[in-house]
């Protein structure tokens, strides 16, 4: 998660006793830890007695007392169990600055640091903003992601999240964004217009404010269209289907010669080799496919040949 802390510069005072805070104004997150600057310089003669103050006015509230130094001494009235201190242990120096760690939302509000010496009292004033932090956003695909149909990219935070930004970008392949696409900033959706194949890849939306940024990515499948999978299927067929009918062919081929064959022995020399013509109908048949086979018809054996020349 990145963050950040803006803040706005002001100018200090330049004579006598000053206190110095350089920021008026502190915008964090909630769950991180916050620096509210505060520094004072002495004049000669103010060096002895020093008293520092830190107070906190939540909005539309009274303003208490937070931390008291005084007399090389730290009175801890915050009740937060250390999770506010001074930044230096000994703050005398001239850096009286407050640190509150693991910032709640109840933080914000109106602080206060006053330095008191012998001579007079100085102060600076701040605000600090706690800002609860971005959660990370759901995305997913909305549509049928067919080429030439339009798909919607959802990506949204589970509950709502103020000062929320979104943008979107393609993390995978060449990185091209497709070309009829168009963000919705408020609602975070990626709106694809007339899906081509190149448009498919993984997706990444990041979204936030400006002191926290989440993302989450998406991968994009594209289908090929009807038209696009009939002329990738019908080579296939074709060819399949030619394969099979050659085959019905040539097995057609096969057993007209075949039978024409046992026709032929059957009308010639069937008074003369049926006395004697002992091949059965299956090795009649055997001879034939082999005789096709080697271009030499066989179509009966020597036996029955010598019973015909006889």
């Amino acid at each position: 998660m990145t963050m950040w802390i803006w803040l706005t510069f002001i100018l200090p005072s330049t004579c006598g006793l000053s206190v110095i805070s350089s920021v008026s104004h502190y915008h964090a997150v909630k769950g991180v830890s916050v620096n509210l600057g505060c520094d004072f310089t002495l004049a000669p003669e103010e060096l002895g007695l020093l008293d520092i103050k830190w107070t906190f006015r939540p909005p539309d509230s009274q303003e208490k007392l937070l931390l008291w130094y005084e007399g090389h001494s730290v009175v801890d009235l915050s009740g937060s169990k250390g999770r506010i201190h001074f930044d230096m242990l000994h703050p005398q120096g001239g850096d009286a600055s407050l640190i509150l760690q693991n910032l709640k939302l109840a933080d914000t509000g109106t602080y206060r640091c006053k330095v008191k010496t012998s001579t007079g009292v100085e102060s600076s004033t701040m605000q600090l903003t706690v800002i609860k932090e971005v959660p990370k956003p759901e995305c997913g695909v909305s549509g049928n992601a067919t080429v030439g149909n339009d798909v919607t990219l959802r990506c949204g935070f589970p509950e709502d999240t103020e000062s929320r930004g979104f943008s979107w970008k393609k993390i995978s392949g060449d990185g091209m964004f497709p070309r009829f696409s168009s963000v919705d900033k408020t609602r975070g959706d990626l709106y694809i217009k007339d899906l081509k194949t190149r448009d498919a890849g993984t997706y990444r939306c990041t979204a936030g404010s400006p002191f926290s940024v989440e993302h989450c990515d998406v991968i994009l499948q594209t289908k090929p269209s009807k038209s696009t999978a009939s002329s990738v299927v019908t080579p296939n067929v074709i060819f399949i289907v030619n394969v099979i009918i050659s085959i019905i062919i040539l097995n057609i081929i096969v057993i007209i010669g075949c039978v024409r064959r046992i026709k032929l022995i059957v009308t010639a020399g069937a008074a003369l080799v049926k006395p004697c013509f002992t091949e059965t109908w299956s090795e009649t048949w055997s001879n034939c496919v082999t005789g096709l086979h080697d271009s030499i018809p066989i179509p009966i054996s020597g036996e029955a040949l010598r019973c015909l020349v006889s």
